[in-house]
């Protein structure tokens, strides 16, 4: 199988499965740009992956010249979505025109307020364009998958679809007695959007003594979080900390003992994929689409906005106490449902079902067994 992934850049969200693809199939990766100054602030890197040709698409000659290269009719084209990703139209407009093979990986737009409604009518005239030229959609998560399907996509073309973070290569520390605090963590932009002041103001009622939560990232909001956490009077139990290198933030939840994802929207909410996979369980809401990896031993959804219904959970959390080592090991192995060997297993599975008459295959995050 011949793949050439084009994307904004290469992420370190999408680098795992890549790799992973690329030891069985060629994969060439096209990027037109690289990540925004908030990414870097976050201390995101672009990833490296031995083995794989990458190509940097800087004009939209470079277009046609890597585009005349793919010989066979064969070779699948798999593009990300409009948001944010330069030269998009015109890469998927020649391909379409070409006859290639093409999907597409996108999330799911931001629907909120009039912007979010603008927002959702310009994807839907631009995918309205290439519907019938697209062979199948890698939609983030569940949400993104009907988002899709709800706006006229066949669903037999539109896949649940996921980011995958690297493990830990070591397991994390065995759990200290449940006398020592309760330790927190949210991990993230400090941007309106995420929800650090639901999350603060669902922490102020919560009654109990022993907790304390840790905000880490950077962003705009982070004088008005801290605003609200001292005039809610939970500063001794809050700490504001800066943003550390993306390679850091596995271990630093390892050590605590729930992430919570407060977002008000996320197109996916890739902490949760490190949390479960360093063996801690999550509390994030419902407009997550990370969400379809929580329930159960993993943790808890609750209603996106909903402070009382988050300060409920973050309750029931903090009463259960931290899981047992062996209970961390159990999230650890499931998790592997989640890395790049499965999910490059699953993508494998798709482009068969689509090209070669495969059996549809189901995410391998979303099967009971």
């Amino acid at each position: 199988m011949n793949v050439t992934f084009w994307m904004h850049a290469l992420s370190p969200h999408k680098a795992p499965v890549i790799r992973e693809f690329a030891r069985s199939h060629t994969v060439t990766v096209a990027t037109t740009n690289t990540f925004a100054s908030d990414r870097i602030g976050l201390g995101w890197r672009e990833a490296q992956i031995d083995g794989v040709e990458w190509i940097r698409v800087t004009q939209p000659s470079d277009i046609h010249t890597l585009h005349a290269r793919q010989t066979s009719p064969s070779h699948i084209n798999l593009v990300e979505g409009f948001r944010g990703f330069r030269f998009a139209e015109r890469i998927l407009r020649e391909l379409a025109n070409d006859g290639s093979r093409i999907g597409i990986i996108s999330e799911r737009p931001d629907t909120r307020g009039w912007l979010g409604q603008a927002r959702s009518l310009l994807y839907f005239s631009r995918y309205l364009l290439l519907r019938k030229d697209v062979d199948v959609v890698l939609a983030m998560s569940t949400l993104g998958q009907t988002y899709f399907i709800d706006r006229g996509w066949p669903a037999e073309k539109v896949f649940p679809y996921a980011y995958v973070t690297e493990g830990l290569s070591r397991l994390p520390r065995p759990c200290a007695s449940n006398a020592r605090e309760f330790e927190m963590v949210y991990v993230g932009q400090f941007v309106h959007r995420k929800g650090g002041d639901i999350l603060l103001r669902a922490l102020a009622t919560l009654d109990r003594p022993g907790w304390r939560c840790s905000f880490i990232g950077t962003g705009d909001m982070r004088k008005a979080w801290q605003a609200v956490s001292t005039g809610l009077n939970i500063s001794n139990h809050v700490e504001f900390l800066p943003p550390v290198d993306m390679n850091e933030i596995p271990k630093i939840i390892s050590q605590c003992d729930l992430l919570v994802l407060p977002s008000r929207f996320d197109g996916w909410g890739a902490v949760v994929n490190e949390a479960i996979m360093a063996g801690v369980p999550v509390v994030c809401s419902s407009a997550c689409g990370a969400r379809d990896l929580v329930n159960g031993s993993r943790g808890e959804v609750f209603d996106a906005g909903q402070v009382g219904d988050l300060a409920k959970a973050l309750r029931r959390r903090i009463d259960a106490g931290p899981l047992a080592s062996l209970e961390r090991q159990q999230l650890i192995d499931w998790a592997r449902r989640i890395d790049g060997r499965s999910v490059a297993g699953y993508l494998t599975d798709i482009l068969g079902h689509i090209y070669d008459a495969g059996s549809r295959p189901q995410a391998p995050w979303l099967t009971q067994t």
